[in-house]
Order: structure tokens, then sequence, then C-alpha cells
């Protein structure tokens, strides 16, 4: 049997009823990047725009996801659903102080 996928040896972490997901490594390219610097935080898509929110002082921009997520995928997957086929939106993430803002990540 061959099997193709994602694996990994512990569950992802849990910030909140979705998850993270699976694991995966976070590269950072920049003449500004810290050389051989190896960040024990974690990240997500939200992290990101967290960077630019700090870098540029601009107010929060991953809270407004919201007002255009405004379902996730039902079904077996998401147990928030309770078996409909859309469950609720996804909870803003920007929030989580697990989740980094990559400023560690650079010497300006």
């Amino acid at each position: 049997m061959f099997v193709l996928g994602y694996f990994d040896h512990v569950p992802p972490p849990q910030v909140d009823a979705y998850g993270l997901g699976i694991r995966v490594p976070t590269w950072v390219v920049s003449p500004y990047a810290k050389r051989g610097h190896l960040a024990p935080r974690l990240y997500d898509h939200t992290s990101t725009l967290k960077f630019i929110e700090r870098v540029f002082d601009l107010p929060t921009l991953a809270s407004v996801n919201h007002r255009f997520d405004t379902e996730t995928p039902g079904g077996p997957n998401n147990e928030a659903a309770n078996g409909n086929p859309t469950g609720p939106q996804a909870p803003p993430r920007d929030g989580y102080e697990v989740l980094g803002d990559l400023m560690d990540c650079f010497d300006f």
C-alpha cells in the first residue's frame, strides 16, 4: 500500500475550536532576517498581518476577516457545524498571544 500525505509526530496545537492544522515550516527571506535564527514561536496566516500591523503602526487587520468569512465548511470534519453543511465563521486569531508576529525574526 502506498499512501501520500502529511504526517507529523505530534498533533497540531489547539488554539481554538478549529486548531492550527498540519505544521508547516515558516521561512523568512529578507536582507533584515536574523542569520541562523530558529524561532520557537508558532506562526499562522495571521502572523504576516500582525507583522505588517506592528511595522507600520496600523490598526488590526486580521480581525476584519470575520466580516467576509461568514461560514466554515461543515460535514464530519467540523465539530462546530453539528452535522450541518456549513458551520459558524472562524474566529479572528490575531488576539492569540501564542501566535507570533515575526518581529523576533528580524534585525531592524
